[in-house]
């Protein structure tokens, strides 16, 4: 007879029957399973991933034990049926997230409570009866939408299209602290964070491979847009594997930003089943397939801050202290903004800001000419604006204006107008940058050719040789342009390596906080932090 392998199953504990039965189900597959030297993964379905490639990176034919971390959406639902019929045993996972709670927003039962509920009854009486007792008061919690009520449900109605089980786990605790605590503590010192290559490095994808390999499973599997390749490396007669993270076949929704943090040790474990995929390809899969959630909508928002409450949500966490709004002098002899330079005399007054006003006051169009850094505004608090914003930069009737900087030591928000028309020296002459008449800020303030990097990560886990020449890109859906990566000469005072990048062709709004991603082609080389921009490119 067959010696039978201990074989390791997630457990999460819950009171739903559901999830009782599922594993009662897991646990006899186990028993059934023999000698079969299947291997142990965990397939993390977050924001997409690619399955062309899953088998290669599982062990080719080799069939695996893979758990899923189903997000509800149809991402991860098709990447769940992909592996399903390429014969993996599969489990789901629901991960559960720091939900906030606002006093003003209305109580509603828990995603625990609604579970008890059967998803196809909906009108059942006690849900109904709960929900009518909760109608009118205040004080509840607002849904995350990566583990909403919804999401749940999706989640489970498609693992029962599917034929898996679902069991969820509670992330709460430590998504509050790496991922919503420092969001706030960024933008208290003047930083705008990235919250979701935060959340896939310590939370969604890095915490769950620890827990998967203590548990015993050999991958986490997500349905990110992005690829992983397992290339063989020659080192003293003896074969090192490296792992290279690569841009998705689909470049509109590639996730490939999103991922830079990731270790070897972490890609290891990993499989993006849906890398090779384009996003109508899995909605067709979706149909085919007839999952539940073939139509449903993705969100592109903040998944712990719901709808446009952005600032509602920084002015509830922070102590925000209102500030003047000043217009930050020019660089080319302080002219006044091109669209005016040959206005007539009759618009004269529009082209001029405003002067040093009172506190609280607001000053008619044309006053104070001569003072084109005078106050012309108030801001309400620093951290609500960032580098090139232009909506809530509330000064009314002469706008718009766009923000150049924020001045903490003295509170300051300088802001600059549109133009029409700038030149910078590319070190060969003068070029110009035309705004086409659009009504963006062109104005050399919000432009920079350089940036210093920290808390850079190598996906080969090793420093490239420097300097290197590379494409980079700045914040997600940035266009990449071309820079050279060097070290950064005071690196050596510092705790962790610094780099400095300069720019091909000067870069709107560089903004500390953000993250800066290089690339080889479509290979992800590395990436950091967006610590400091340089001066401006502009002379």
């Amino acid at each position: 007879m067959a010696e039978t392998k201990n074989k390791k199953i997630i457990v999460a504990m819950s009171p739903h029957k559901f999830l009782r039965d599922c594993l009662g189900q897991a646990t006899a597959k186990a028993g059934q399973a023999g000698g079969d030297e299947r291997r142990r993964v965990i397939v993390a379905m977050s924001p997409h991933k690619s399955l062309r490639d899953s088998a290669g990176q599982a062990g080719g034919n080799k069939k695996s034990r893979i758990v899923i971390a189903m997000s509800g959406g149809v991402d991860s639902s098709v990447a769940a049926k992909i592996l399903k019929d390429q014969g993996h045993e599969l489990a789901g996972i629901f991960l559960n997230f720091w939900k906030d709670e606002n006093p003003s927003y209305p109580v509603r039962l828990s995603a625990h409570d609604e579970a008890l509920y059967p998803a196809d009854a909906p009108t059942d009486a006690k849900a109904l009866a709960g929900k009518q007792a909760l109608a009118g008061k205040q004080g509840g919690l607002v849904e995350n939408k990566c583990c909403s009520l919804e999401a749940l449900m999706d989640a489970r109605r498609v693992c029962q299209k599917v034929g898996l089980p679902l069991y969820t786990l509670n992330f709460s605790e430590v998504f509050k602290k790496e991922v919503v605590d420092n969001f706030l503590k960024e933008y208290e010192k003047g930083r705008t964070p990235n919250p979701c290559i935060r959340c896939n490095k310590l939370v969604k994808l890095g915490l769950l491979v620890e827990r998967a390999k203590k548990l015993g499973f050999d991958y986490v599997a997500s349905g990110h847009y992005a690829c992983i390749k397992k290339t063989r490396k020659y080192e003293n007669t003896k074969t090192k594997f490296i792992y290279k993270l690569f841009r998705a076949k689909d470049k509109d929704k590639d996730q490939s930003y999103f991922l830079y943090t990731l270790t070897q040790e972490q890609l290891k474990h990993l499989l993006f089943p849906l890398g090779d995929y384009k996003k109508e390809e899995v909605r067709k899969l979706a149909k085919k397939f007839n999952l539940p959630t073939a139509a449903k909508r993705e969100s592109q928002e903040i998944c712990f801050i719901p709808g446009k409450s952005h600032n509602d949500f920084l002015k509830r966490y922070l102590k925000l202290k209102p500030g003047p709004i000043k217009l930050l002098p020019r660089l080319r002899l302080g002219e006044p903004p091109a669209r005016f330079a040959k206005a007539p005399a009759r618009r004269a007054r529009r082209a001029n800001p405003l002067p040093a006003l009172p506190a609280g006051r607001l000053g008619r169009r044309g006053e104070g000419a001569e003072r084109w850094d005078g106050v012309i505004g108030q801001h309400q608090g620093l951290p609500l604006y960032t580098i090139g914003q232009r909506k809530g930069v509330e000064i009314g009737g002469i706008g718009p204006f766009y923000v150049a900087k924020c001045d903490y030591k003295t509170n300051t928000l300088y802001v600059v107008h549109p133009v029409r028309k700038i030149q910078f020296s590319n070190g060969a002459g003068q070029r110009d940058i035309i705004s086409n008449g659009a009504r963006e800020a062109l104005d050399p303030a919000l432009y920079s050719d350089k940036l210093i990097a920290d808390n850079v990560n190598w996906i080969a886990g090793i420093e490239p040789k420097l300097p290197f020449i590379c494409e980079a890109v700045i914040r997600y859906r940035h266009k990449p342009t071309r820079c050279k990566v060097e070290k950064h000469e005071n690196t050596k005072t510092q705790k962790h390596e610094k780099y400095l990048v300069k720019f091909e062709k000067p870069q709107r709004a560089i903004t500390p906080g953000q993250s800066i991603v290089f690339y080889g082609k479509d290979e992800v080389l590395g990436g950091g932090i967006i610590s400091a921009r340089g001066g401006s490119a502009f002379g």
